[in-house]
This record gives structure tokens, C-alpha cells and sequence, in this order.
């Protein structure tokens, strides 16, 4: 859903989608989508997973939670 951060943190449909809370069709569509990307070799592991760490540092969501916690 379209609340908060949550659409910085999907890096405009590069980590993740949104799918209004009203919406199983959408939903059921995107898992389909997804299905049909992964058996047909489009998300692959590394791509994604440097797009995340390039995304969100690990030392600045170390710290971040370090900051709410000691708070």
C-alpha cells in the first residue's frame, strides 16, 4: 500500500510494487507477473540484491536502529 515510506522503499517498482488495499485482482496479477519473471530467468539474485544494498546501507539501517533503540 501506498503508505508512509513504503514507496521510497520500493524504488519506483525496482524492489516491489504497490497494490491498493481494495484490489485482489491487482494483487493476484502481480503474483502471476512475478511467477512468470522468476520461471522465465528475469529476477536475478544478484541484480536485485546490489539494487537493494545500493538502496539502503547497511551501516545506515545499523545505525538508524541503533538511534531507536537507545533512545
Amino acid at each position: 500500500t501506498p503508505v508512509g515510506a513504503i514507496p521510497e522503499i520500493l524504488g519506483k517498482g525496482r524492489l516491489g510494487i504497490e497494490i491498493p488495499l481494495d484490489a485482489p485482482d491487482h494483487a493476484a496479477a502481480a503474483v502471476r507477473k512475478f511467477i512468470t519473471e522468476w520461471r522465465d530467468g528475469d529476477w536475478q539474485q544478484d541484480a536485485i540484491a546490489r539494487q537493494y544494498a545500493q538502496a539502503f546501507s547497511r551501516r545506515d539501517i545499523l545505525e538508524r536502529y541503533r538511534a531507536l533503540f537507545s533512545a
